[in-house]
């Protein structure tokens, strides 16, 4: 009989290695208990617990790369969004304030202005043109053509004429400067509170005060700065000093500083070239009355009435018709006559009648 008492421990505890050896110690242990189902159950939901811990954990982590890949995409896109703003802001030029309105245009006249303006270089100026802030307008002198002239109209509602010969610069929309020629402003029978235009001269400064006056250069000699006055107030300022003129009144300020005051009708020759520069005025269903004042304020001439009951019916004459092309002074050989009327001009004064022979109450 062996003793098996006596056999090395080592040989009893030896733990096969290998597959085979892993397969044999399990037949050596034979069959062992099934695993409770309630303790399988605890492992299986214990398991699925870690594993969906796992999974959030990697979404999570995924989710957090696709938000941070988000920001940082609408940072750079917003950061963009600045630089070119900034860019257009600091690079591109503004658009010019539009301050004046071309009323009429004829002869050869030539335009710059600002480098952003849209018509620079331009010489087709017509009617409805705006013009910005630093347009330069120069009027062709006289030739063998008909005389060139220009009239624009300033935001403020001012007229403004140039004459034959005549570059000017719109410095504001309350600002001209004279460099040659003459210039023509009507502010309005009823301008507003400091809408006052001044007239820049190398001799001094035009300002009206609500009036009508021409500005005109001299040329060489000791000629200077000469100022016109058909209505209001107007100061010409050199310096510290100021010389006011007003209706009827002339000022010549010469290069030498010295002034020399004249008068000046109202109306007469020395108007004519205003009226050639006169914007049309539309007479389609406006009263004969209105039509008159535009005459009287044009020409310098009074208004005047044959009888009260003519005057008061002009009111209720409405006009029809145009007279575009045609002068302040030479419409009233149109409208009158298509009136019904009759009119003479005599010392200043339009005198309105009716024909010759027919009654006040007729």
């Amino acid at each position: 009989m062996k003793d098996y008492e006596s056999a090395p421990s080592s040989k009893v505890n030896a733990i096969p290695s290998g597959e085979d050896g892993v397969r044999r110690l399990l037949r050596r242990a034979g069959h062992r208990p099934a695993v409770p189902a309630e303790d399988l159950a605890r492992i299986k939901e214990a398991a699925h617990d870690e594993w969906r811990k796992l999974v959030r954990t990697e979404r999570e982590r995924r989710e957090g790369f696709r938000v941070r890949g988000v920001l940082a995409l609408a940072a750079s896109l917003l950061l963009a969004l600045l630089l070119g703003w900034w860019w257009s802001t600091e690079r591109a030029p503004a658009v010019p304030d539009l301050i004046a309105t071309v009323e009429l245009v004829k002869g050869a006249i030539r335009a710059e202005g600002p480098a952003n303006w849209e018509r620079e270089g331009r010489l087709d100026l017509s009617v409805g043109d705006l013009l910005p802030i630093g347009a330069e307008l120069e009027i062709a002198a006289p030739g063998d053509g008909p005389s060139a002239r220009m009239a624009l109209r300033l935001t403020g509602g001012q007229s403004v004429r140039l004459d034959v010969d005549t570059k000017v610069r719109l410095v504001s929309s309350l600002r001209l400067e004279l460099e040659r020629g003459a210039v023509y402003v009507d502010s309005g029978a009823a301008p507003l509170d400091g809408a006052v235009v001044e007239v820049l001269t190398a001799f001094g400064i035009v300002r009206d005060v609500g009036t009508q006056y021409e500005v005109r250069l001299g040329e060489g000699g000791v000629a200077g700065v000469r100022v016109r006055v058909r209505e209001g107030t107007v100061s010409l300022r050199r310096g510290s000093e100021s010389y006011p003129a007003t209706r009827g009144e002339e000022l010549t300020l010469r290069r030498d500083g010295s002034v020399i005051r004249g008068s000046v009708e109202p109306y007469g020759p020395e108007w004519a070239w205003v009226l050639a520069a006169a914007p049309s005025l539309d007479i389609e269903g406006r009263s004969l009355r209105s039509f008159l004042d535009w005459v009287s304020r044009e020409t310098g001439w009074r208004i005047r009435f044959a009888d009260e009951a003519l005057e008061q019916s002009a009111a209720d004459v409405l006009l029809h018709g145009t007279i575009e092309d045609l002068t302040p002074d030479q419409s009233l050989s149109v409208v009158l006559p298509g009136s019904g009327l009759s009119y003479r001009v005599q010392d200043g004064t339009l005198w309105v009648a009716r024909p010759f022979g027919e009654r006040a109450d007729s």
